[in-house]
């Protein structure tokens, strides 16, 4: 019993947060979207590719390639041949790097 009055009581809290915030974006006039949370972009558009402007933007890039460093490691102890190699590595560098393509598309310098 008092578990389902904790939860209850949570989810009332919750509407009311809710409430407020839609209250507060309908007086305002303004609704928080990306662009208004992000003043400064990470990125900047250069032809095809993404160069980092800001340290927010280059840390990631660094922790994504730190990632894909580890996992070609990882895989390449147990592989047999090259084609092992990069069979074994394709899915977590394209998911890598498609995360990171839309991390910067979205962060980007319009």
């Amino acid at each position: 019993m008092a578990g389902r009055i904790q939860l209850h009581h949570l989810e009332n809290r919750r509407t009311e947060a809710f409430a407020s915030e839609t209250a507060i974006a309908q007086t305002t006039g303004r609704y928080l979207t990306l662009s208004t949370l992000m003043k400064n972009p990470w990125f900047k558009r250069w032809g095809w590719l993404h160069l980092p402007i800001t340290w927010p933007g280059a840390a990631l890039c660094l922790f994504a390639l730190a990632f894909c460093v580890q996992v070609f490691l990882a895989v390449d102890r147990h592989s047999h041949s090259a084609s092992d190699t990069l069979y074994g590595v394709f899915p977590f560098f394209a998911s890598c790097f498609l995360l990171l393509n839309w991390i910067a598309t979205n962060t980007a310098k319009s």
